[in-house]
């Protein structure tokens, strides 16, 4: 194991990134609802990069819903704030339109930015139904127009094109020099 992905809001979470750290494993945050300061905590743990930018992580928006006011920031503001923070992008012009490549791009500059395909075994197949996860007991998901959605069709569920092509969209949508 090279690195790990913790929720920093959740029970242990700080504990696991200590014990990960003692090890030599890197740790990033993703798939979390974290607050700001959570991330700011995550980071003196030895958190230093955050899973896929804008995708499954709270927001200003999404935290409001549990807090009225005063509103607070997230993962998203956490990540584009710090600067030590490393992060990536789904480039596959389906999870984030080209205002949010030019953004993260913009901010975290490409020492700091990685293009990620969050792929599963759905990649480069025909539109269908696919298990997300283990064969015997994981998700379903259907693969249409470029992504991986969920059933209900009303949200993600993942990328299910490689990195060729990540490359591609994001040099097509952004116009960033692809030595950067």
């Amino acid at each position: 194991i090279n690195r790990a992905t913790v929720a920093p809001e959740l029970p242990g979470a700080e504990a696991f990134v200590r014990a990960c750290r003692a090890r030599g494993i890197g740790c990033n945050a993703g798939h979390s609802y974290a607050t700001f300061s959570q991330m700011e905590a995550a980071r003196g743990w030895g958190v230093t990069h955050v899973d896929h930018l804008y995708c499954a992580m709270s927001d200003r928006a999404r935290l409001r819903a549990e807090q009225t006011y005063p509103m607070r920031g997230g993962v998203m503001e956490a990540t584009l704030y710090f600067d030590d923070l490393t992060t990536e992008v789904i480039a596959d012009g389906k999870h984030l339109q080209r205002e949010l490549l030019l953004l993260a791009y913009k901010i975290k500059s490409p020492e700091r930015l990685a293009l990620v395909t969050d792929c599963n075994r759905a990649l480069d197949m025909p539109d269908g139904s696919y298990i997300f996860g283990p064969k015997e007991d994981g998700e379903p998901i259907l693969r249409r127009d470029g992504v991986g959605i969920m059933p209900d069709g009303k949200s993600l569920a993942s990328g299910v094109v490689g990195m060729i092509e990540g490359v591609r969209t994001f040099y097509t949508l952004t116009g960033v020099p692809l030595v950067e």
